[in-house]
C-alpha cells in the first residue's frame, strides 16, 4: 500500500438538514436500520422535540385556511387531529387529498 485516505463524515442528525429535519417531523420511516440487517418499515423517533411547536403551527395554519375557505371546523376536526399528530404529513396529506364528506 502506498498510501491510504480516511474521511469523516458527520452524523446525519448533526449535519443542518438533519436539525431542520428534525424540527418539521416527528419520525421518520425507513427500509433498513442499524440494529438489523432485514429490509422492513422502521420508524424512527425524531431526536428532538421542536418538532411539537412546528406542529402545533401547522395546525393552526390549517384552521385558518380552512377558515378562509369558510368551512366548519368543528367538521373538520379529524383533519387537524391528524396534522397535529402527523406535522407536515398530515398537513399535505389533508389539503392533497380534501375531506370529500365535508366540502
Amino acid at each position: 500500500i502506498v498510501d491510504s485516505y480516511e474521511e469523516e463524515w458527520t452524523g446525519k442528525y448533526e449535519r443542518t438538514e438533519g436539525k431542520i429535519l428534525s424540527s418539521l417531523v416527528p419520525f421518520e420511516v425507513s427500509l433498513n436500520s442499524d440494529d438489523s440487517e432485514f429490509i422492513n418499515f422502521y420508524f424512527r423517533k425524531s431526536t428532538g422535540y421542536i418538532w411539537i411547536i412546528s406542529n402545533l403551527i401547522l395546525t393552526a395554519i390549517a384552521a385558518f385556511i380552512l377558515v378562509k375557505k369558510e368551512r366548519k371546523l368543528k367538521s373538520n376536526i379529524p383533519d387537524l387531529i391528524i396534522t397535529a399528530i402527523t406535522g407536515i404529513y398530515g398537513f399535505i396529506a389533508v389539503f392533497v387529498f380534501p375531506n370529500k364528506l365535508n366540502t
